[in-house]
């Protein structure tokens, strides 16, 4: 990575584990997930993938001499709705601008599907 870059990476969150399965209606597969502390689920695809959270993503990344910028929550409302929702463009716009300012703000960011994280690597030091 070059001096002055950005690492983005953007993994499901292990905080939200259980959530899409309770909010689907699907209550005994969100209790399990949540009461036992899953630290997988399904995916869209049906297959098992692990959850990770902004401060572990962000440990390794400084622990590779990159420094952690403000992460953000990714699909918080909205990942939760079924195929049928289509909106006009107002409502899109609405929809659109609520997941955006409730993706840098806790407790709403630590809900969302998706965990985003961003680091730099520091500028080389001039002599």
């Amino acid at each position: 990575m070059a001096p002055g870059g950005l690492l983005s990476v953007l993994a499901k969150n292990r905080r939200a584990i259980g959530v899409r399965e309770a909010l689907a209606g699907d209550h005994a597969s969100a209790h399990r997930l949540i009461a036992s502390g899953a630290e997988t689920s399904p995916g869209n695809l049906g297959l098992e993938t692990r959850g990770d959270t902004a401060e572990a993503l962000d440990a390794l990344a400084a622990g590779h001499g990159l420094t952690p910028l403000p992460w953000q929550g990714v699909r918080i409302f909205h990942d939760h709705l079924d195929d049928t929702w289509a909106p006009g463009r107002a409502a899109y716009e609405a929809a659109l601008e609520l997941e955006w300012t409730a993706s840098w703000r806790s407790p709403y960011r630590d809900i969302g599907r998706l965990v985003h994280t961003v680091a730099r690597r520091p500028e080389r030091s001039r002599p």
